[in-house]
């Protein structure tokens, strides 16, 4: 009779969104779920199958998409899982996260943003008329980016 991981993990295949539990979170889940008698431990097997009949039906607490994905957690690979940027959602690679490991953004997205052009699919709007804003340098010792509406003259960071 095989016992349940040491810990599994619920994940999303959409975001990466990340739950590992431990045994007796594993046994709360499946008695909360109605799949298992209160104060009774299943097989090691039938838990993690049980618990993905359940995940198939669970929200993601990141992205709130319907479907999570159950395995065994292998503590070595956590390091390795890739973050997707916060901007484009693709995933940032790995060796931007060795040096920088607090980005939040992919390098292409960084460099847009500091050149002060908008990433792609990100359009800025107005906030006096509505219209369209595009970016554009300014002239002085040391170029700046600025927002700026060509209907209205507004001009922003």
């Amino acid at each position: 009779m095989d016992e349940i991981p040491a810990m599994t993990e619920m994940r999303c295949p959409a975001c990466d969104w990340l739950r590992v539990l431990d045994p007796a979170e594993v046994v709360r889940e499946l008695t909360v779920a109605g799949k298992l008698r209160t104060g009774k431990s299943p097989d090691g097997d039938v838990a993690l199958e049980l618990l993905r009949l359940i995940a198939a039906g669970v929200p993601c607490g990141g992205c709130g998409r319907i479907g999570l994905l159950v395995a065994p957690y292998d503590e070595e690979v956590e390091w390795d899982r890739t973050r997707r940027c916060e901007v484009c959602g693709e995933p940032i690679p790995p060796e931007r996260l060795e040096v920088v490991p607090d980005t939040t953004v992919c390098v292409s997205c960084k460099g847009a943003e500091e050149r002060g052009v908008a990433p792609a699919g990100q359009i800025e709007y107005c906030p006096r008329c509505g219209s369209t804003m595009t970016t554009e340098a300014t002239a002085g010792r040391m170029t700046e980016y600025v927002m700026k509406c060509h209907a209205c003259g507004y001009r922003g960071r």
